[in-house]
This record gives structure tokens, sequence and C-alpha cells, in this order.
């Protein structure tokens, strides 16, 4: 029986189970292929090791300390996992959930992908202080209680730069790197399985950013909001202010 996917995603039988074109896209404007293959009762969907074979290509090391950090960490968030041996990443199933586990691994493949953009150390930059300090006066104008440096998922891996204690929450991440910016779309993605209301926005440092222009417009379908800093500094407060009030 053919997997129940919206009509975005292309399903080809393949040998054993399905291979899936998805409409999202690695950096090079490829798109996300996924496979599920049947075993007994259960689904397994896996990447056959794309992300990790395009990372190399871009001059990332899958070995490298910081890459098996995040993969120990990040695709547990989202319930899927690391194959090691396979070198791909993968997420075990029933039927039922199996449109599920395709966007999971699907979305997991795609920030690995990104991984190697970060691989450059960052200039100084004054970026986040005045965005922290932006923050505090937001909470001074609204009288909502803000918490910094807050875990805000259920294993307290990601870290929120101000969590606005609002009657619906309002998370803030600071995308100074592409790292945090992958990070705050994994917040997004976690609260949104958990059905957590809380609302995560990420403010990026907008003209002069690190950042390439195509991350930051994927990021506004996995964040609820990814906002620019520079020449918006004047507007930013009055936006988080209505946000929060909201």
């Amino acid at each position: 029986m053919q997997p129940d996917l919206c009509r975005d995603f292309h399903v080809v039988p393949d040998d054993g189970g399905w291979r899936i074109v998805t409409p999202w896209r690695y950096g090079d404007n490829d798109h996300i292929v996924v496979w599920a293959t049947h075993s007994g009762n259960e689904w397994v969907v896996d990447d056959n090791g794309e992300a990790a074979f395009r990372l190399a290509l871009d001059g990332g090391d899958p070995d490298s300390q910081r890459v098996r950090t995040w993969l120990e960490t990040v695709p547990g968030i989202l319930g899927a996992r690391w194959n090691p041996d396979k070198q791909c990443l993968e997420k075990t199933t029933d039927h039922a959930g199996l449109s599920g586990a395709v966007h999971t691994v699907a979305e997991i493949s795609g920030l690995l992908g990104c991984l190697a953009l970060a691989r450059e150390p960052r200039l100084p930059s004054s970026f986040k202080d005045e965005v922290i300090g932006m923050l505090h006066d937001v909470a001074r104008e609204t009288g909502i209680e803000a918490r910094f440096d807050v875990p805000i998922d259920e294993r307290r891996v990601l870290i929120a730069d101000c969590l606005f204690v609002a009657p619906r929450p309002l998370a803030v991440i600071v995308a100074n790197s592409v790292e945090r910016l992958l990070e705050a779309e994994l917040a997004w993605s976690e609260a949104r399985r958990r059905g957590d209301i809380t609302r995560v926005v990420a403010i990026n440092e907008g003209e002069g950013s690190s950042i390439p222009r195509r991350r930051i417009d994927q990021a506004q379908f996995f964040t609820d909001q990814t906002l620019p800093y520079r020449g918006f500094e004047a507007l930013l407060p009055q936006k988080l202010a209505e946000n929060i009030r909201h």
C-alpha cells in the first residue's frame, strides 16, 4: 500500500518499499529524498546517507567532534536516530506513522546538510549583545516576565536566549550562526510535536549576516517567525511586544 503523503511528494516503488522525493531541498537545490523500507510489521525510513555525503562534499567532516555531538543529540529530539554503521539518518515506525517519519527524516537530513555552512569561525560582533539588551527593554515595557538562557525542549539541550512567560509563551533565539538558526527550527519542530503552544522566533542579523539568504528564507517554514535585526532596530521591539500580548 502506497504511503498517504500529500501531492507535493513524489512516491516511487523501490526494492522492498518506496523512494520518496520530498518538496524540500538541500543547499544545492537538489530535492531531499528518503527511502521507506518494509521490515516485518514496521517501516524504516532513512536518507540513504545522502546528508552525510553532502556534508563531506561541502568540506564538513562527518567524523568531527562537533558533528558527532550534533548527531548524538539532534535526531533524538525529533524521535529519529543516527545509524553509524550505515552512516544514515533513520526512523522506525508503523504504517500509521509513516508520513510523520518521512517528514522527520527529511527535515533532519536537510539540517545536517547545512552544518558545513557553519564550519567557518565568526568574526566578533555586537549583534547578540544588542538584541539581548533590546529584549530586556521589551520585558520592561510589557511587564511580562523574561527568562534568559532557558532550555525549551524535554531533553534540555535547546536553549532560548529569552523566554517571555506570557499566556502563550514566546521563545526568542538569536540566530548569530547557522547552528543557532538550526536550533530555532528544531525547537519549533519539537514544540509542534509535543503540542506545546510556545512560539519560536529567530532573530538574524539581517544585512551583513553570515547566514546565507536561502537558509534564512527556509527558516520561515520552520519557525513562527524569522526576523532581521539590522535596519529594523526601531521596529522590532514593537513587533515583539505585539506578539507577546496576543
